[in-house]
């Protein structure tokens, strides 16, 4: 079942389909709702996991462990990258997607793009 938000429930009493305004608003409402719950997990993690998330919001699904993404993203040495990646794996922070991890849950991952730790 999917559920509706208000901005579902606003456009259409509005009789119009939401713009790519109205998403960015939404967007940013759900982000500053989550604001506290994301810097919580943010403010707890090891550099290592702050780095590895920054570095899986900017480009999920690749291999975290190539030495090709551990040098575009500056992480730090495959050991580190491993331990981190377990970790937030065993906390549910980060997902396997195809061959590489992805951040589980998409609205951390906009929120650390976005920088507002």
């Amino acid at each position: 079942m999917v559920q509706r938000g208000p901005l579902a429930d606003e456009t259409e009493r509005a009789g119009r389909k939401a713009s790519a305004e109205d998403l960015a608003v939404a967007l940013r409402r759900v982000l500053r709702a989550e604001n506290a719950h994301f810097a919580r997990i943010w403010e707890r993690a090891p550099k290592a996991q702050r780095v590895l998330l920054e570095a899986l919001a900017a480009e999920p699904g690749s291999h975290a462990m190539s030495v090709g993404y551990r040098r575009a993203h500056n992480l730090p040495a495959a050991s580190t990258v491993q331990r981190a990646l377990e970790a937030l794996v065993d906390d549910e922070l980060v997902t396997r997607f195809g061959e590489g991890y992805r951040i589980a849950e998409p609205f951390l991952a906009e929120w650390i793009v976005t920088g507002d730790f």
